[in-house]
């Protein structure tokens, strides 16, 4: 095959060219369609980018010169505008075409808000496109109300942050979000508190439901009817428009649908990054980190070169919030019937430890207002520690059947170990 294209700019399919490159399996001709910066954006910078407002170079997986020194053409002068996939062209926006022998999907020219109404309006934004960082970080600085809706952990992260720069932050996370599904009200209202000193209003199950001004931001209407002053809006919600491509290949909830090898229904054809979906929810708080892109660009390439085996997917990670408040976990964050988990709260001080355990096997852990430390965390769930010798340690940061000297005048409480949720098996990692 000797023409290799990827549409958008994502660490996964640079990462399956750079693997190509290094096995000499590289194609004759390949050429990435970016429609935005001519970056490639390693997307765990964001938080950071927005609060340094730093410059979508600045949040570069690979710089734009490296990318073509690697045998890579950028084109970013036009925009696709249809993809063909059973007769492998693609068309653009001059009237002109161009053919592929193979094609890595990971991301759209066009995104869609429209789950939100409002959405349209100057202000509101999409964690997506890495030139969209740069001017959220430019309206974050020269405004004092901003809104954030996301369970991913960048979502609380980036609320933090900008809560610690003075700023007022509206945070809308729904009951699903792992600091608070299953929790009691005591516990909630207690998280809720610990927000609001950092100048973080936290509401839970409470989406937006409007976007309100005329042409800019001015305000966000919750579902709950209650109107919040907000100048800028950052979403989750982007989803990418696959209109573009024609009938043939398989999707669902608004992604491609893709096998274990992240490859389509369609032969040669592979969809990566936000493009992708599959079953699996263990890297469904965390949103695409780098180290996860990393391996799907692995695996992509591996089929290609016709491997017999490829590499397990890594374990996710999180570590942020400020020190007195530090919010840590790694792996899968959810129950099932193959999946337990243990969990101790200081409800009034918003503290929480949790396990996850999987035939008496640690496979996840989620800390926050603790002094666990996040290498120990990690180490537990890398390492697949027994649970009994974990919750031993990790439930000790938050004594059972004693007062909490600075946060609460009640004992912790112990939440029941088992939860009637959907299985999740060895298998759906990813």
């Amino acid at each position: 095959m000797n023409k290799l294209v990827l549409l958008g700019g994502s660490v996964a399919a640079l990462r399956a060219v750079e693997i190509l490159r290094d096995r000499n399996r590289l194609p004759d001709q390949v050429i990435m369609l970016l429609s935005d910066c001519n970056t490639i954006a390693a997307r765990d910078r964001y938080p950071d980018g927005i609060i340094s407002q730093k410059k979508p170079r600045q949040l570069c997986y690979r710089p734009e010169d490296q990318i073509i020194a690697g045998g890579i053409d950028i084109v970013s002068d036009k925009v696709a505008t249809r993809v063909n996939v059973t007769r492998q062209k693609i068309h653009f926006d001059d009237r002109s075409q161009m053919d592929y022998d193979m094609l890595i999907i990971a991301d759209t020219p066009g995104h869609k808000m429209d789950a939100v109404k409002g959405h349209n309006k100057e202000g509101v934004f999409g964690f997506i496109e890495p030139g969209h960082m740069n001017r959220i970080g430019t309206l974050a600085a020269l405004n004092e109300s901003i809104t954030i809706q996301s369970d991913h952990w960048w979502g609380m992260d980036l609320a933090l942050r900008l809560g610690g720069k003075g700023k007022d932050v509206i945070l809308s996370i729904s009951d699903r979000h792992p600091l608070v599904r299953t929790t009691d009200q005591e516990y909630r209202d207690g998280l809720t508190a610990v927000m609001s000193k950092r100048n973080v209003s936290l509401l839970i199950d409470n989406p937006i439901e409007e976007i309100l001004g005329d042409s800019d931001v001015k305000a966000v209407k919750m579902r709950s009817g209650k109107v919040y002053a907000s100048q800028v809006v950052v979403l989750d919600e982007a989803r990418l428009d696959l209109r573009i491509f024609s009938e043939g290949l398989e999707t669902e909830a608004e992604r491609i649908t893709v096998d274990e090898c992240y490859r389509t229904n369609i032969p040669h054809v592979y969809a990566v990054d936000y493009a992708a979906h599959r079953s699996g929810r263990l890297w469904q708080n965390y949103g695409p980190q780098t180290s996860f892109l990393e391996y799907q660009g692995q695996v992509v390439a591996d089929v290609i070169s016709e491997y017999a085996e490829f590499p397990s997917p890594p374990i996710p990670q999180a570590a942020y919030g400020p020190q007195e408040y530090r919010i840590v976990s790694a792996g899968q964050l959810t129950e099932g019937r193959s999946v337990s988990s243990r969990c101790r709260m200081d409800p009034r001080g918003g503290r929480l430890v949790r396990i996850f355990v999987r035939d008496e096997i640690v496979v996840g852990a989620l800390a926050a207002g603790t002094d666990i430390p996040a290498e120990r965390l990690f180490a537990c769930v890398e390492g697949g520690y027994p649970a009994d010798m974990a919750w031993d340690e990790f439930s000790a940061a938050i004594p059972a059947g004693q007062p909490e000297e600075a946060t609460s005048d009640e004992p912790a409480a112990e939440v029941p170990a088992t939860h009637d949720t959907p299985s999740v098996t060895a298998q759906e990692k990813g």
